[in-house]
């Protein structure tokens, strides 16, 4: 072989062997980037699963302190601060005093400025 010919065929091997090269990395994103994609869809999966176990969650602890399952046991141990004074009704009214005397005191202050 002249050094034409082997001139020629080693760059029809660099060629080949870089269509070649090239092809198999191509094919290689694309197989990386399918995997990124079937990842990143399983991540999503979970995500929504596990939002949506916390809404389930959340409904669940409110509907047991609606019901006062969570707090059974304590009301338990302390009886005396949940009645008699404590009790929500006296509670309530002490609310109602207060504001009341609250309302009182802002209307002598009104009545005041306007005297002056």
């Amino acid at each position: 072989m002249d050094d034409t010919t082997q001139y020629k065929n080693k760059i029809f091997l660099d060629k080949a062997f870089n269509e070649v090269i090239s092809g198999y990395c191509e094919g290689k994103k694309f197989s990386i980037k399918g995997e990124y994609f079937t990842y990143a869809d399983q991540i999503e999966k979970r995500v929504k699963d596990a939002q949506s176990r916390v809404n389930n969650l959340t409904l669940s602890i409110l509907a047991k302190a609606f019901r006062g399952e969570l707090t059974a046991d304590w009301r338990e141990q302390n009886p005396d601060l949940i009645s008699g004074e404590n009790s929500a009704e006296a509670l309530l009214e002490r609310i109602k005093a207060d504001k009341a005397a609250l309302q009182t005191t802002k209307l002598k202050r009104l009545t005041q400025k306007t005297k002056n």
